[in-house]
């Protein structure tokens, strides 16, 4: 869907859609609490640099006919927003609209909204975890989860990542930021930006490029090992 921007008593509104406040910043994204003027439903916004992305090259590749092309940063978002529109699942973050505005060089996607934030908050500083405090809405001074609350969360994890899986979809980054809770508490899988999917009649090597966040990487990948063929266990 392309843009229609309004000026409504000095707030900008982009297909109907009214910015509340700005939740966080990425290196080429930022992302930002809207809502739907016409229904008054609240969404996140997630807004691409497409230009800038465009700009930032990262590697080479040969094409189909032997051609060598020159791939940029602009690929990955177009593969998340590719794999986003293949999915629907209650513990998947839900992609709703795709709005490009190609006079500023960005692209909107209309996310579902996780008002609750992230499941932990991790500090690099000291290495340590804590509780999202937006959980804690009964007025106590909770500082941890029980053990019910944790069972619910893996639960729903467990059940995201499966259904990723036979869907061949390979997340590449689960970690503490990119799970979400809804008004619910239901966890949300999100961010996809270095995610993949999974090609069974192409080569079974995907897992040997190293993506995601070093912090939260399992030891084999940082090794640069693969323990599970991709291709066999897809295909199982």
């Amino acid at each position: 869907m392309y843009i229609k921007i309004l000026i409504i008593k000095g707030s900008k509104i982009i297909n109907g859609y009214k910015k509340i406040e700005t939740l966080g910043y990425g290196s080429f994204s930022k992302v930002k609490l809207i809502k739907n003027i016409h229904t008054n439903q609240i969404y996140a916004a997630k807004i691409i640099n497409k230009r800038a992305l465009e700009k930032k090259k990262k590697g080479f590749f040969k094409d189909e006919n032997g051609n060598l092309v020159v791939n940029n940063l602009l690929q990955d978002s177009l593969r998340e927003i590719a794999i986003l529109k293949k999915l629907n699942h209650s513990n998947i973050i839900k992609l709703y609209e795709i709005i490009y505005d190609d006079d500023a060089g960005k692209i909107y996607l209309i996310l579902e909204c996780c008002n609750k934030g992230p499941i932990l908050k991790f500090d690099e500083f000291t290495g340590e975890f804590s509780i999202n405090k937006h959980y804690v809405n009964d007025g106590t001074n909770k500082i941890d989860y029980t053990e019910e609350e944790i069972k619910d969360f893996l639960r729903g994890i467990v059940c995201g990542l499966h259904y990723l899986h036979v869907n061949n979809v390979i997340h590449r980054d689960i970690k503490h930021d990119n799970i979400l809770l809804d008004d619910n508490f239901q966890t949300k899988i999100t961010d996809f930006n270095v995610s993949t999917l999974i090609d069974n009649d192409k080569s079974d090597t995907v897992g040997k490029k190293i993506e995601g966040t070093t912090y939260f990487m399992a030891p084999e990948c940082c090794e640069g090992r693969i323990i599970v063929k991709y291709k066999l266990f897809f295909n199982k």
